[in-house]
């Protein structure tokens, strides 16, 4: 019976972790994402100053 729990408890932490890593490569993206809209929002502006 302990057995069964601790089998349990072993498959819940790796779904756990499978999720944060997921969730962490997910707002890596999300991250990349913004910061080159960002990038090229600043660029457009810069380069209308220049113009």
């Amino acid at each position: 019976m302990y057995y069964q729990i601790l089998k349990v408890i072993q498959r819940l932490q790796i779904l756990v972790y499978a999720r944060l890593i997921l969730m962490k490569e997910i707002s890596l993206q999300l991250y990349v994402a913004l910061l080159i809209i960002w990038l090229s929002k600043s660029i457009q502006k810069g380069s209308q100053q220049i113009c």
